[in-house]
């Protein structure tokens, strides 16, 4: 230990005290001595304080704080939010086909109704005598066709036993062939008025639902008047359109999830049942048809508005990052990856992006030279093969202030994208 510089006599009085040392007058040898104390436990203090940091400590103080992700390749479905709308899987107005005035309607909006249940009916009282009529007519017909059959017969027999002349045989013929064809023409008029008097009952086509009424009892029909319009909504469809850019990854059969904006705590399936085979004039885009389940605790009905979560790509194997952990120069991405504490420099290829990831090929390619390699990888080494994927960090927070080699303090590591389509 160094020797304490020489101290007089009066500075070296026990328990002096420090109103006497600050008021009583002070020999100039004895002012310097008392500095080269004060200057001695300075330097004393300022060394033990110096000993007790460590280079580490120095490198540790000026290392960069970031966030980063875990690297691990996993299978990525590339998706888009389709728009379209809920239609009837089938859809009918229901005519008059003949004319008459309406005697009663049976069913109202919103009711259902199975096929052949009867509508709406008509006034059929002139339909009624019109078959009645033609009926009369018909065995009218088929009486005067009995009488030429038996006088043809006789008249044969006669012509056999060569009584009578083949004149009179041809005439009974002839008698029997026209009361024949006016039987004919008797039935088929009636089988026409037996329609027209079926037409008077209008019953539906199809298991349904009532969607509007068209008429009311009293007003007077013609041909081809609405009467009723139907759906079918058990199932229904799902109509959205796509891009020529994106149809040609539908190949029909395809299961997608729907959203529907009325029912947002439902997720609903359907499956590709139709894809339009030319595209609309003006936007080019085909039109998609989904089959669904209408189930009934929440029911679907036409109208509706919601999105379909179309599969635009399927990528096996890919690293998802956010979008903000890429940075650019020029045409070329990059993003730095910590390897043995430090910032190093990795090019890399932009597969896909969506809002807020990045989807990037599993083919990381370093191209730092100051940084030191592990595992042998050099400068343009491919750190795919170089490196398990577990091993691989990215950083995603902290990137913008740092340089290739630069010291990184990790704060945290992710194991999926912040805010990422898996959690």
């Amino acid at each position: 230990m160094a020797a304490v510089p020489y101290l007089p006599a009066r500075l070296r009085e026990p328990c002096v005290p420090l109103s006497r040392l600050l008021v009583a007058p002070l020999r100039p040898a004895a002012l310097a001595a008392l500095c080269s104390v004060a200057l001695y436990l300075s330097s004393l203090a300022c060394g033990d304080a110096a000993a007790d940091i460590s280079p580490g400590d120095s490198e540790a103080e000026t290392a960069v704080p970031v966030e980063t992700l875990r690297l691990v390749p996993r299978p990525f479905d590339e998706r888009y939010a389709a728009p379209g709308v809920v239609e009837a899987d089938e859809r009918a107005t229901v005519a008059a086909e003949i004319a008459g005035r309406v005697l009663r309607v049976h069913l109202e909006i919103g009711e259902p109704v199975s096929r052949g249940t009867v509508l709406v009916e008509l006034d059929a009282r002139a339909q009624q005598a019109q078959v009645q009529r033609l009926e009369a007519d018909v065995a009218r017909a088929r009486t005067e066709l009995a009488w030429a059959q038996r006088d043809l017969e006789r008249q044969l027999r006669l012509f056999e036993d060569q009584v009578t002349a083949e004149q009179a045989r041809d005439a009974a013929q002839r008698a029997f062939d026209v009361a024949s064809d006016e039987l004919a023409a008797r039935e088929a008029d009636l089988a026409v008025a037996r329609v027209d008097l079926e037409r008077t009952t209008i019953r539906s086509p199809l298991d349904a639902r009532v969607a509007r009424r068209h008429v009311s009892p009293g007003e007077y029909v013609a041909p081809g008047t609405p009467l009723y319009d139907l759906v079918a909504t058990d199932p229904v469809k799902f109509v959205f359109s796509v891009s020529e850019r994106d149809v040609v990854s539908l190949n029909g059969g395809e299961e997608i999830e729907v959203e529907i904006d009325a029912r947002p705590e439902r997720a609903y399936r359907g499956t590709v049942v139709g894809i339009a085979p030319a595209g609309a004039e003006g936007t080019r885009t085909f039109r998609v048809e989904l089959r669904m389940e209408n189930p009934v605790d929440a029911p679907l009905l036409p109208g509706m508005a919601g999105r379909a979560d179309v599969v635009r790509r399927r990528h096996d194997s890919a690293y998802l990052v956010p979008e903000s952990a890429l940075l650019r120069e020029g045409d070329r991405s990059y993003l730095f990856l910590v390897r043995d504490g430090r910032a190093v420099r990795a090019e890399t290829r932009i597969v896909s992006q969506t809002a807020d990831l990045a989807v990037l090929s599993t083919d990381l390619v370093l191209t730092s030279e100051s940084a030191p390699a592990r595992d042998g990888a050099a400068a343009g080494a491919d750190l795919g093969s170089a490196a398990e994927p577990a091993e691989l960090q990215v950083v995603i927070l902290g990137q913008a202030a740092i340089a290739e080699g630069d010291a990184l303090r990790v704060r945290r590591v992710h194991d999926q994208p912040p805010s990422s389509v898996f959690d």
